[in-house]
């Protein structure tokens, strides 16, 4: 089975990584084959570096900014 994840942050700094290492815990309990997005719409505060961290493992980053 396949999974994607889709994961909408704002401003998540403090947490963001624990929320995609947990996903993918229970996604390869639960998939032969896991995809995880991020979709950062725009934060202030350090959510872009962490996700930059985090896409060098196995989430995707998707970087929006408000219009």
């Amino acid at each position: 089975m396949h999974l994607s994840v889709v994961v909408p942050c704002f401003n998540e700094e403090g947490n963001i990584a624990d929320v995609v290492h947990q996903a993918a815990e229970v996604g390869r309990i639960l998939a032969s084959k896991l995809e995880i997005i991020v979709v950062n719409d725009g934060d202030t505060d350090g959510t872009v570096d962490v996700l930059a961290g985090l896409q060098k493992g196995r989430a995707r980053v998707e970087n929006r900014r408000p219009r």
